[in-house]
């Protein structure tokens, strides 16, 4: 054998390194998210190394991109994410296309092997390249011909390492298309390998050992099966944290929205408030004054009386204020056990849950903390009767520890797979915001608790 017959599968090799080197390259030199020293350390990795650091240089850098400006897959799967998983795959081939060679050196059908690889290759390399620009039927056919040339591989040199061959294009055809189809390539793949097996066994041309062979086949089916499984619930799970994480910066989105939305509906209120009630009395007054001014030469008590009511309108005034800059502090909520009890009455009578309070007396709760417990305990009463299906709910709150602790049990149906909703993700973050912390128990019908320990914050 010379250097030519190694041509086939070399030079396809050596313009891969270089293209992709190319592309990387220029890629890393116009990304906007990267500095001048990262770039030049990303330029001068991929232009040493190659292939591992295009990959590596993928992986990295896309949570740099902003995710509204990010390319995605019909899928929602970021681009980056499939070049760089493609990149490894073509590595995996050249990899073992090297090894298959070196093992066949004096094997008859070597350089009709070496051809095949060459081209199943060049097709991997267009089918993942060119695959927005083929036309629909090339889009269907690629596939089933890549899967053809493998097999066929695989036939000829039979090995471990054109096993692995075959799963290597078999994973970039599920890396590259929708899950969908790819079940189809998949399943093909599959009938292809037993009817290579088939045909090794009917034209062997000596006595076969049948345990050996279908221990041999069973092997094959079940690598097969086991290495197109886990990559294809990698995709599924690239899918499915792809889909999460949108939902979860929508959810972000949305909350800072309503945030805000909260904060200039209650500036828009207490703004209200004093325009309605303040600015009518410092109105009132001022009428009044200027009343009783004119009276004063003429009727002097008439004027006196003018100026008590102003006096009068400007204290009301002060009361007013007074009561708004309370509402802005958040401190005009009532006697925290009559709220406690108004809510428990009014949810009792309104649904039927039995709610049992035991509270230790002369617990001296800061405002905040009582809007955050009473919140607390509207969102357990409700998830009690909406998901646990209660009837009884049990509300302990004591001190323990220079801290505030709350326990609410209801006798619901419970349960230990539980999801934190949005509901009970809000109540820990506003507990853990406070230096508190927030723990959640469910048991299959033994009910679910809520754990809650604030830090005792005291009036002088």
């Amino acid at each position: 054998m010379s250097v030519n017959d190694f041509m086939p599968i070399i030079i396809p090799g050596a313009f891969m390194q270089v293209f992709i080197q190319a592309i990387y390259i220029k890629h890393c030199w116009h990304n906007h998210n990267l500095d001048q020293k990262k770039k030049w350390t990303y330029i001068v990795f991929i232009a040493l190394f190659n292939l591992p650091a295009a990959a590596i240089y993928l992986f990295a850098t896309r949570k740099l991109v902003n995710q509204v400006h990010q390319k995605k897959t019909s899928e929602g799967i970021e681009r980056q994410i499939v070049e760089g998983i493609f990149i490894c795959l073509v590595m995996a081939y050249e990899v073992l296309s090297l090894r298959v060679v070196t093992e066949k050196f004096d094997y008859d059908y070597f350089s009709l092997m070496i051809l095949m690889l060459g081209i199943s290759f060049i097709l991997l390399i267009i089918n993942k390249v060119f695959y927005d620009k083929m036309i629909p039927l090339l889009h269907i056919t690629m596939p089933f011909v890549q899967t053809v040339m493998v097999v066929f591989i695989h036939f000829l040199g039979d090995s471990i390492n054109t096993l692995l061959i075959v799963l290597v294009v078999i994973a970039s055809v599920i890396n590259n298309y929708p899950m969908r189809k790819s079940k189809l390539y998949i399943v093909f793949g599959f009938v292809l390998l037993l009817v290579d097996s088939g045909i090794k066994m009917g034209i062997a041309q000596q006595p076969v050992d049948i345990d050996s062979m279908i221990g041999l086949i069973y092997v094959n089916m079940l690598v097969y099966v086991l290495f197109v499984a886990a990559f294809y619930t990698l995709k599924k799970q690239i899918i499915t944290n792809t889909i999460l994480e949108k939902a979860l910066c929508d959810l972000q989105n949305q909350s800072e929205k309503l945030e805000e939305m909260s904060r200039i509906a209650e500036r828009n209120r207490i703004t209200g408030e004093i325009h309605d009630s303040v600015g009518h009395l410092l109105t009132t007054a001022a009428i009044a004054i200027e009343a009783g001014t004119m009276l004063m030469d003429k009727e002097p008590i008439k004027a006196n009386q003018k100026f008590e009511l102003a006096i009068k309108q400007v204290r009301d005034s002060l009361t007013q204020i007074r009561n708004s800059i309370k509402a802005i502090r958040d401190e005009n909520i009532e006697d925290f056990d009559q709220q406690l009890n108004q809510l428990a009455d009014a949810v009792t009578s309104s649904t039927g849950l039995k709610i049992n309070i035991i509270m230790d007396e002369g617990i001296g709760i800061l405002p905040i903390h009582q809007k955050v417990l009473l919140e607390a305990i509207k969102e357990c009463m409700t998830n009690s009767l909406k998901h646990g299906e209660a009837t009884e709910l049990d509300l302990l709150i004591q001190i323990y520890k220079n801290s505030c602790q709350m326990t609410i049990s209801d006798n619901g149906v419970g349960g230990e797979a539980f999801v934190l909703g949005t509901g009970l993700n809000i109540m820990k973050d506003r507990v853990e915001s406070l230096g508190g912390q927030c723990q959640f128990e469910g048991r299959p019908l033994e009910g679910f608790t809520v754990s809650i320990l604030l830090p005792m914050g005291r009036r002088d």
